[in-house]
């Protein structure tokens, strides 16, 4: 279900908790008071409002009912820049986030189908954007799926670049140099067919930058703690982009199933509301983070 913040030109910090109880985390985040939008992706309906705000196709995407979840398909060949694009219901003037600080979280799975894409001349996506649409470059905070520096079996090792939020330059990846020591923490390596999770988290106060990553079988991993920014604009917009700016030949076809997208503001501790995310059932209470998650 989507949990809408709008109410006339206003957004407003309201939720409401889905009926489908197979999925707690979402619920549990769903009824937060800090939780601005919550879309699951989980009907078509959900699914083909953002793909039209996108204003490019969206036949590559659509509701898989046995994945329960979006599903973006790239089919053998598919060009350079990738169809398969879905931007969350607050894309335009509708979110403005200046000050506070901001959570967002997802899950993702990758078919097995894309360990073959360096191969096939896809070597990494630019997968995630935190971002701005206010003329000029909108990119702020990109999260990366680099396929070519996975290993076999594996499908892509997490990276992070950013965009004009100044520091060492207007573009720059995160963690590899004049990063003032607040360098990438630890790797993390996206498996096949495995519900995977992103908490990426920015606080305007204190102009930082957090992700964690996790999925089914590993508790979250900290890529990056308190990441130092140079922030010059606000942020008021995300993207599901999966963009290679790399042409593929041949291959098989690929799928991105996504599903249970949150936004959250103003948060005293981020670091428990992962926590939650790595609990298996429908504990509401935040606890210490263990060995392994379900990604429900």
């Amino acid at each position: 279900m989507r949990t809408s913040a709008f109410l006339a030109a206003c957004l407003l910090s309201c939720a409401t908790t889905s009926s489908d109880a197979q999925y707690p985390y979402f619920d549990w985040l769903a009824a937060q008071s800090q939780t601005t939008l919550a879309i699951s992706y989980r009907t078509d309906a959900e699914i083909q409002a953002d793909t039209g705000r996108n204003q490019r196709p969206n036949a590559l995407i659509s509701y898989d009912a046995g994945r329960d979840a979006a599903r973006a398909h790239f089919p053998p060949g598919l060009g350079s820049y990738s169809t398969t694009q879905i931007r969350p219901g607050f894309y335009g003037n509708f979110f403005h986030v200046d000050s506070g600080n901001v959570l967002f979280t997802w899950d993702v799975q990758y078919s097995q189908t894309f360990d073959t894409f360096p191969a096939e001349g896809i070597r990494t996506h630019k997968a995630y954007q935190l971002s701005y649409n206010g003329g000029g470059d909108s990119r702020r905070i990109e999260i990366r799926t680099r396929f070519s520096d996975a290993g076999a079996g594996e499908i892509a090792k997490i990276d992070v670049r950013r965009y004009v939020w100044g520091g060492e330059g207007d573009s720059a990846p995160m963690g590899r140099g004049g990063c003032g020591g607040q360098c990438q923490l630890n790797e993390f390596t996206v498996m096949p067919e495995t519900w995977t999770r992103f908490w990426a988290f920015v606080d305007f106060e204190s102009a930082q930058f957090s992700l964690w990553v996790a999925d089914e079988n590993r508790a979250p991993v900290q890529l990056f703690d308190n990441y130092p920014l140079v922030i010059t604009s606000p942020l008021n917009a995300f993207w599901f982009e999966w963009n290679s700016s790399q042409s593929r030949t041949g291959g098989a076809d690929a799928y991105i199933w996504f599903r249970n997208f949150v936004v959250m503001r103003d948060l005293s501790d981020p670091d428990a509301v992962v926590a939650q995310g790595a609990r298996f059932g429908a504990d509401t209470v935040p606890p210490a983070k263990p060995a392994g998650l379900a990604l429900k």
